[in-house]
């Protein structure tokens, strides 16, 4: 039993060392680093590297998977496909929901993102946040939760947490659903770049698609909308579902 909240205790403090570390160097980066008061998203970069090392340590000392994947072109496309397609999938679904008329903070979010510059937009969102967050959410919280739970509730309790981290309705819902096809994927080949891949895939994906119009062309009518978004999550399921690395 001790040992069990060990694992928990494991899990739990790396995401308080977290949250502190990301509010005190974004309010020092306001507050002193006047270069970056209009580049939102270049600060959270900069919060998201400097939380990298720390993390990381965390990571090291639940353990390090060795297993390698047998088929690494086809595995690498599955996780591609799965994350774009979940991402579009969910993004498509959540927009014909009403959650997005009453998430204030959702908005605020959305404007802080793409109101920076593309650079700063992928750096941030496309490569430091599917590194720092699965190394923390998949690397140290499941991989200590599933030491005590076994990995279907690891699984849903720490895609729950991730959720939760996002900080309002829209994309806790967004992450948590997203947060089961990572851990999935992370507990079916023990070895964290797979998760982080498909990570970026969806979030770079995401981007690209309000960039470059893509999204308005998905969201024309509220049939397109809704026949696009339940095609993306069968996809994925099923991309996932039928993967037999082991």
């Amino acid at each position: 039993m001790k040992e069990k909240f060990s694992y928990l205790w494991e899990a739990v403090y790396p995401i308080i060392i977290y949250a502190v570390i990301v509010v005190v160097v974004q309010k020092y980066l306001r507050l002193y680093v006047s270069a970056l008061n209009g580049a939102p998203m270049l600060r959270q970069a900069v919060s998201q590297i400097i939380c990298v090392p720390p993390m990381y340590y965390f990571y090291s000392r639940v353990g390090k998977g060795q297993r390698k994947l047998n088929h690494l072109a086809l595995d690498i496309l599955i996780i591609v496909v799965a994350g774009i397609t979940l991402s579009v999938g969910l993004n498509q679904l959540i927009e014909i929901s009403p959650l997005k008329q009453y998430s204030l903070g959702f908005k605020q979010i959305s404007r802080k993102i793409y109101s920076d510059k593309h650079l700063y937009q992928l750096l941030a969102v496309g490569i430091c946040a599917p590194v720092l967050e699965e190394i923390l959410f998949r690397g140290v919280v499941f991989g200590n939760l599933k030491k005590v739970f076994g990995s279907f509730l690891a699984i849903l309790f720490s895609s729950l947490i991730f959720g939760v981290m996002h900080g309002n309705m829209v994309q806790f819902l967004y992450a948590a659903l997203l947060g089961i096809a990572f851990a999935y994927i992370y507990d079916k080949t023990d070895v964290l770049w797979t998760s982080m891949l498909a990570h970026a895939s969806a979030n770079i994906f995401s981007l690209m698609a309000t960039w470059y119009g893509l999204n308005r062309f998905l969201m024309q009518t509220q049939m397109v909308t809704l026949v696009v978004g339940v095609a993306g999550v069968l996809i994925g399921v099923v991309v996932l579902a039928r993967w037999r690395q082991v």
